[in-house]
């Protein structure tokens, strides 16, 4: 009998119960709740002014009109030279032909009207906001965290890459400032994907689980929203939308709102 058979063994048990050990508090401390990533995808969001490569893109918007029975009744497609840093997004052309200096010249003042209300960004006037503007998708988790109780799902892969599911429950208890945005939000049904390595959002889905109506109909009602946002990764904590669909379906007093919009973004290039 070898005597060197039984610790040989022995030791072999207890490098594998090691590395067992070893990969099983690995596992514990990835088990993240949904509040922790909720967290870290806000922390990463604080990172955006650390210096990233610049990246040049294509983005096609398409804008469609429906009339009540859902028919298309006016249609505008977009495509736009965007740039991933602080620059504005160049109009090319509209339905198809070259730009006018007069669409350029609207659509930069519907651009800058746009980046003033949502981004906290003012384009004429830089030094009011630090040169800088917000990110929708960074603003979005603010605000989500604290309208919205998250529940983690599962996991999922997202442009093969591990991301979180997130799911955001409305909690109709804290209310926002903007009544009719809180009545909203309080119908509605969101999911989030965070990536793993980076705690980006790689992917967000939003639907009006039913109808809100405002003074008993008579000031309006939105009877349908959904929205599909996928994000796309082009380094180390720097990602840009890569596909964005929506479809809003409301009436204010009066007058009916039934648009969609689609937009893509593709031919990534890197500014050096």
């Amino acid at each position: 009998m070898n005597l060197l058979t039984p610790p040989s063994n022995f030791l072999l048990f207890w490098i594998a119960l090691s590395l067992l050990w070893d990969v099983g508090l690995v596992a514990q401390n990835r088990q993240l709740d949904a509040t922790e990533i909720v967290r870290r995808a806000r922390e990463a969001a604080k990172h955006k002014d650390e210096p990233a490569a610049v990246y040049t893109f294509l983005r096609e918007v398409v804008l469609q009109g429906y009339n009540s029975k859902g028919a298309v009744t006016e249609r505008k497609a977009k495509t736009f030279r965007a740039y991933t840093d602080e620059r504005e997004q160049e109009l090319l052309t509209v339905n198809g032909h070259k730009a006018s200096p007069e669409e350029i010249a609207e659509e930069k003042q519907r651009s800058r009207k746009q980046k003033r209300r949502f981004l906290n960004a003012d384009p004429m006037n830089p030094a009011a906001t630090g040169g800088r503007e917000e990110n929708l998708m960074d603003r979005n988790i603010t605000l989500f965290h604290k309208k919205f109780v998250p529940k983690l799902l599962g996991e999922e892969s997202i442009q093969n890459r591990a991301a979180y599911i997130i799911d955001l429950a409305p909690n109709p208890k804290h209310r926002i400032s903007h009544k009719i945005v809180d009545r909203i939000f309080n119908q509605l049904s969101l999911k989030v994907w965070i990536d793993q390595e980076d705690y980006e959002v790689a992917k967000l889905e939003a639907k009006l689980l039913k109808d809100v109506s405002f003074l008993g109909g008579l000031a309006g009602a939105v009877k349908d929203l959904k929205i599909t946002v996928n994000q796309s990764r082009l380094g180390a904590n720097q990602w840009v939308d890569q596909t964005v669909n929506a479809f809003f379906d409301a009436r204010v007093l009066w007058k009916a709102y039934h648009f969609g919009m689609e937009s893509r973004s593709d031919d990534f290039k890197r500014l050096d």
